[in-house]
């Protein structure tokens, strides 16, 4: 599958089978994270954690549902990929775009794989303020989840998209 066509087919998946992503599809999207721009080439100010192993998913579940207890902000898939972050005075902000570019080639991959993905943001509060949890997830001291991206077979496979116009383009050529 080339580039447009992952493209036309990345698709917010919301339904999961119960199969594992294997270590090869893994290892792909994870060469796909590494392979992503991040500013002024700061790698050392990146952490990824990935979740597959079911308890501890399930904490991560439980930290990002906050009141609403019964709810999955992972919709069921079977890995979780959290990308974490340092700040840098010199660059205000920049560590927003580095981890939305991480996980954006991550979905990318996870098409071109016959995976769904899903961009995970809204419960990430609920897991900033869990010290413990983050401890236990390894994420190093000064870095904080700012962004991560659900994966799995999806139960149903996405159409693909046309473009037809939605976004507003001023051109001057």
């Amino acid at each position: 599958m080339d580039i447009f066509e992952a493209m036309a087919l990345r698709r917010s998946s919301r339904a999961y089978t119960t199969e594992k992503v294997s270590a090869e599809e893994l290892e792909k999207l994870l060469f796909a994270a590494n392979s992503a721009p991040v500013g002024g080439a700061h790698y050392e100010n990146i952490h990824l954690t990935v979740v597959q192993e079911p308890a501890l998913r399930e904490q991560l579940r439980a930290a990002g549902a906050g009141a609403n207890s019964s709810a999955d902000p992972f919709y069921g898939a079977p890995l979780v990929i959290l990308v974490s972050a340092r700040a840098r005075q010199s660059s205000p902000g920049v560590e927003i775009a580095n981890a939305a570019c991480l996980v954006e080639h991550m979905h990318l991959a996870a098409t071109a794989l016959g995976l769904g993905s899903v961009y995970i943001w809204g419960c990430l509060p609920g897991l900033r303020a869990d010290a413990a949890l983050k401890t236990r997830l390894g994420i190093p001291d000064g870095f904080e989840p700012l962004s991560a991206i659900a994966v799995g077979h999806v139960a149903e496979a996405p159409a693909p998209r046309t473009f037809d116009g939605q976004y507003a383009c001023d051109l001057f050529l």
